[in-house]
């Protein structure tokens, strides 16, 4: 988590730019998942794009992350609903990457159905 802290602050500073009070800014980090998405919000704010353009946008570069999960549905479809859930919705840039390697060297994660 600290190694978010430097992407956090610049984006709380530019949130603060746009007119974000304190407590707003930290909402929205708090809450919102995507850090390239935050970014994108406060300059397509500062820039004077209208609030559908923004979510538009947002929605767009976001679909990423449902592919991210696609792609490790078929590993968790014998698992209960709830953590794969949790794991699918949890799923960043990041983890992708370093659960798949996981998945392809580590006999003890989830297979797809019918595979081992």
């Amino acid at each position: 988590m600290l190694a978010y802290l430097s992407i956090g602050v610049p984006c709380g500073v530019m949130e603060s730019m746009t007119g974000f009070s304190p407590l707003m800014a930290f909402f929205l980090s708090a809450t919102y998942y995507s850090g390239a998405g935050q970014f994108m919000l406060t300059r397509m704010a500062l820039a004077g794009s209208p609030a559908m353009a923004i979510a538009t946008t947002i929605s767009f570069m976001n679909n990423r992350q449902i592919l991210y999960s696609a792609a490790f549905a078929p590993r968790f479809a014998q698992e209960r609903f709830l953590p794969s859930l949790v794991f699918a919705a949890t799923v960043t840039d990041e983890t992708f990457g370093v659960n798949m390697d996981r998945f392809a060297q580590d006999e003890t994660c989830p297979a797809p159905h019918g595979e081992r």
